[in-house]
């Protein structure tokens, strides 16, 4: 009955336990990597998702001919995009809205006063212009930040990175 498995060797307790001690050592560097990583993706993201329905705002007013307002909210990280029926560039309680839509637990906005997007609001014309051209930085828990800008004459947004090495721009900024 044992003479069948002579030739059958399987792993000695020795090299189970070499094999967790490297599995585990390898764990144990990669994960605070892994860690910074996820707060700096749900950075770009938020930097990203933001510039996404500030394009999506101007699209829809283009399409229709019906102005758009994003309206954030500095205390809770949400905002919403109300669609401008009555043309007066303020949101009213009989518009129709979409969202709200909120950034990601660990990101804030911070406004500079200067700055004219500090008011909380911005509206795209039917002609694809934005009211008004200025900065939104985003910073997470760690104090990264990205930076999204917003050039009135044209409605475009853009998101842009700086890090150690230099300016990169992708649709997002973060600011480490």
């Amino acid at each position: 009955m044992f003479a069948s498995l002579k030739g059958n060797r399987g792993f000695t307790v020795v090299e189970m336990m070499v094999g967790l001690v490297v599995v585990g050592i390898t764990l144990a560097v990669s994960i605070p990597s892994f860690g910074r990583f996820m707060q700096s993706n749900g950075l770009k993201s938020s930097g990203e998702q933001v510039a996404g329905h500030m394009r999506l705002a101007r699209q829809m007013a283009v399409a229709d001919g019906v102005p758009r307002i994003l309206v954030w909210n500095n205390s809770t990280y949400e905002y919403k995009i109300y669609r401008d029926n009555n043309g007066d560039g303020q949101p009213s309680g009989g518009e129709p809205y979409q969202g709200p839509y909120a950034l990601s637990k660990q990101v804030c906005w911070k406004s500079q006063n200067a700055n004219a997007l500090s008011t909380g609001s911005v509206v795209f014309t039917p002609d694809g212009r934005a009211s008004k051209s200025g900065t939104l930085t985003f910073e997470n828990s760690r104090g990264n930040s990205v930076t999204l800008t917003l050039l009135g004459p044209t409605g475009q947004a853009q998101v842009t990175t700086d890090n150690p090495v230099g300016t990169e721009t992708y649709g997002n900024k973060y600011s480490f």
